[in-house]
């Protein structure tokens, strides 16, 4: 089945996806910054200014600008794809919630920077070479293999890999700014990227 919502100019990102089993996966409220609002059954999150009376929480994220949530899922094996755009990684649960997600040693992140695109882990950048025309954004967690990839979803073309000795489960990571995105989910994007797609257990489309 095809899901497809448009969004609107605003801060603002539509989730859906599934695993495998038909679980549904969705926002962790618990760990949304408090500037966001999660609705429709958390597959919404919108920046709200007046959604500060939320309680501070270890895991919510805090720090100025880094306006993110979490997926309500951890993964600790397999092999998973997804496609989102703007600033989309991983990270393990002890990741600080008060900075931008690559900004420590816990999470690696792909992001868009005006014109610029460029990978983050432990503080250190590294500009990558893409299309600025770039739509959708494909990410293939290989966890069982240590490696964390991204690419063009609409012409295969590989972006970067990130070698992770994975130590902990991690979950998927977002981050919202003033962008307009699109999410679809459910098809069979992963033959574009010239991948089985028996080896993946959960993805979901991102449009600019």
């Amino acid at each position: 089945m095809l899901y497809t919502f448009r969004l609107c100019w605003y801060d603002l990102l539509m989730l859906f996806s599934f695993l495998s089993t038909g679980q549904p996966f969705k926002l962790d409220p618990k760990t949304a910054h408090k500037k966001l609002r999660l609705s429709n059954d958390c597959l919404t999150m919108e920046k709200d200014e007046s959604s500060l009376k939320k309680s501070h929480t270890p895991e919510r994220f805090s720090g100025t600008g880094s306006y993110g949530a979490a997926g309500n899922v951890f993964i600790d094996s397999g092999c998973h794809y997804w496609e989102v755009l703007y600033a989309v990684g991983v990270a393990y649960k002890s990741a600080p919630k008060n900075e931008w997600n690559g900004k420590n040693s816990s999470s690696w992140v792909f992001s868009r920077c005006n014109n610029n695109f460029l990978v983050r882990h432990n503080g250190k950048e590294m500009l990558v070479e893409a299309s600025l025309q770039l739509r959708r954004l494909g990410v293939l967690l290989d966890y069982d293999n240590n490696a964390l990839s991204f690419y063009d979803a609409m012409n295969s073309q590989h972006l970067h890999t990130f070698d992770i000795s994975f130590l902990l489960p991690v979950a998927p990571t977002f981050m919202i700014w003033n962008k307009s995105v699109m999410i679809l989910s459910g098809s069979a994007s992963l033959q574009a990227l010239m991948f089985d797609s028996s080896r993946c257990s959960a993805w979901f489309e991102g449009f600019a």
